[in-house]
């Protein structure tokens, strides 16, 4: 199915300036300690109302 039609959402894939590590729990030790310090990765997609689109819900 696809998820635009199932979720009724604008989609945009991102990626991040300093792409991840392929190793999973290095990868997830790193995402656990960003998001406990709120901490956002440089975004190399870059998405024109992206303040907007946070905000639904």
């Amino acid at each position: 199915m696809n998820q635009q039609l199932w979720t009724d959402r604008d989609m945009v894939e991102t990626e991040v300036v300093e792409p991840y590590l392929s190793i999973y729990n290095e990868v997830t030790a790193l995402v656990r300690q960003e998001l406990g310090n709120n901490i956002r990765p440089a975004l190399r997609t870059h998405v024109e109302n992206i303040d907007e689109l946070q905000d639904k819900q």
